[in-house]
């Protein structure tokens, strides 16, 4: 698909300033608002891409987050059709992404991505109270739009990937594969039903990488990052990031987050949101209990990798990548094997 021109108007109304960014759902533009007169980024999907299915997860996107109306949520204006082409429009945020401001400015200190995080989890939680899920959320997902006594403002992006929880839909083909591997929770590697659980495991992964400076499984090849997600625990803080080996409470969180099994993760944002609370004031040296219904013990489904295998899993991917099988396929391939030994 072509990139639109400075100039070019869609559907009679946007007047396009300047090309901003493509994402997985289409490409996004400065535009005028002919209407109203306000800028506006306006995302574009064209027929040809993806063809009707991915029409519908477009209009899937606009229709829940016109829903959503929270300061961490990005605000859809309006959404429709122009001929073959579909469009929404949304606020027009001014500043980088989470994944290039971190790569700008490092790790962030523990009290500054604890909000972060708590954020991220409240907009995370309009979203479940209105029925849906958003199944993608990692830092080129979310906007930093400013700071605020040095703690970034962010808004939540990209809800392309989003399933309601109360209906029975979900606009995937069997086959395909929708998502990042390095933020994907292990239920939806699995492809297994997925709930606001995945989220939560999926703001543990988000909160790694703002406190350690690096995702949780750092690996070039894509199944070897699926298998691990499935089947390793995370290492201790202290084994990747030494000065954050005293960080107990910030252990308990992160490890909790990021438990295999869903139901051993904070079952719900709010209960997150008050658990990063709780670290927040125990480190500030306040002397708040961490409630017992939050202590869940850690029970993984799938061993552990073993150093003796780990050639093996590449070596494995590897042959299999080469025959042309598909990413999804390689990580349940070498989790039969696993599973298989055990």
């Amino acid at each position: 698909m072509r990139d639109l021109a400075p100039g070019e108007v869609v559907a009679g109304r946007f007047t396009v300033q300047r090309f901003l960014a493509r994402g997985g759902m289409g490409g996004v533009y400065a535009a005028t608002d002919g209407d109203s007169g306000n800028a506006v980024a306006l995302k574009i999907l064209e027929e040809v891409e993806d063809g009707p299915l991915g029409r519908r997860r477009f209009f899937n996107e606009a229709a829940m987050c016109s829903t959503l109306d929270h300061p961490n949520v990005v605000r859809v204006l309006d959404f429709g059709a122009d001929g073959p082409r579909a469009w929404i429009a949304m606020e027009l945020l001014e500043g980088e992404t989470l994944h290039r401001y971190l790569k700008r400015n490092g790790r962030l200190p523990v009290e500054v991505a604890l909000a972060c995080a708590a954020r991220i989890a409240e907009g995370l939680g309009a979203a479940h109270a209105k029925g849906f899920v958003h199944r993608d959320l990692k830092p080129s997902n979310i906007f930093v739009v400013g700071e605020d006594a040095g703690t970034p403002v962010l808004k939540l992006l990209d809800f392309g990937l989003a399933k309601r929880t109360d209906r029975d839909i979900d606009l995937t083909v069997t086959g395909t594969f929708l998502g990042s591997p390095r933020y994907m929770s292990p239920e939806q590697i699995k492809g297994q039903e997925i709930g606001p659980p995945s989220d939560v495991y999926n703001v543990g992964l988000v909160l790694w990488r703002m406190v350690v400076g690096k995702d949780l499984f750092d690996r070039p090849e894509a199944s070897a990052i699926l298998v691990a997600h499935v089947t390793e625990k995370p290492p201790r803080l202290g084994e990747v990031a030494p000065d954050l080996a005293s960080h107990r409470d910030l252990e308990w969180l992160l490890r909790t987050c990021l438990a295999k099994p869903p139901d051993e993760r904070f079952t719900d944002m709010r209960e997150l949101v008050e658990a990063m609370d709780i670290v927040r004031r125990r480190a500030n040296g306040e002397a708040v209990g961490i409630p017992e219904r939050t202590l869940r013990g850690e029970r993984p489904v799938f061993p552990t990798v073993s150093r003796d295998q780990r050639p093996w899993l590449v070596a494995a991917a590897v042959m299999v990548g080469l025959a042309g099988v598909s990413v999804v396929g390689v990580a349940l391939v070498l989790l039969g094997f696993l599973l298989g030994r055990v």
